[in-house]
Formats: C-alpha cells, sequence, structure tokens
C-alpha cells in the first residue's frame, strides 16, 4: 500500500479528481433516478441532488475518502505512478479499469460521505 504522502498527491491530482467528479456525477445521477424503497433513498437523493449541482464543491471530499480505499491506491498507483510518462491523464482504454475502480468506490464511500 502506498504511504500517506502518495496518497494525498493521489488526492490533489488535477486528473485524478477530473475522473472522480466525472464518475461522482454518474454516480449521483443513478442515485437520483433510485427508486423510493430503495434504503436510505430519502437522504441520498438531496445529497446526489447537490453535487449535481455544484460538483466541484465535493470533489475533494470524495478524492480523499477514495484514495484510502486499497482498491483505488493500489488500481491507480500501481497502474502508472504519478509524475511517470503517461500517468492517470493518458487517455487510453488501458485506463477504463481506473473509472470502474472509481465507480464501485464511490458507490461504497457514497453514504458515508453524505453522513448517512
Amino acid at each position: 500500500m502506498a504511504n500517506s504522502l502518495d496518497l494525498n498527491n493521489l488526492a490533489e491530482n488535477a486528473e485524478f479528481r477530473t475522473r472522480v467528479k466525472v464518475n461522482l456525477v454518474s454516480i449521483s445521477n443513478q442515485i437520483v433516478a433510485e427508486g423510493n424503497d430503495t434504503t436510505n433513498t430519502a437522504k441520498r437523493k438531496p445529497y446526489a441532488a447537490a453535487i449535481l449541482n455544484t460538483p466541484d464543491n465535493f470533489v475533494e471530499k470524495f478524492s480523499l475518502s477514495l484514495v484510502v480505499q486499497a482498491a483505488i491506491s493500489q488500481g491507480v498507483l500501481l497502474a502508472e505512478p504519478l509524475g511517470q510518462t503517461g500517468g492517470i491523464e493518458q487517455s487510453t482504454t488501458e485506463f477504463d479499469s481506473i473509472d470502474i475502480l472509481i465507480q464501485g468506490q464511490l458507490s461504497a464511500v457514497f453514504n458515508n460521505v453524505a453522513g448517512i
């Protein structure tokens, strides 16, 4: 696992934050469309709607929550460490797996970050 400095660098990386933002909007759209019988939907929907209205206000909070998840830190940092050629910002299909990791982990931490 990466050390706390590596994790902080990843959380502050502009390209990582862009990926978090786009995937956070995607997850929030799914949550807003949830049926009313979904667990905690009454609390989840307003938080997701707030994210959709101002996604930039939530990126830092979610980025920090994501990088401490082992799947994210290992998946992203091992794919190509920050500062090396290509890196997380490279837009190729080989990095689709990073978006899949981010979406999965966003779903996992959404309730925690939302305070649910």
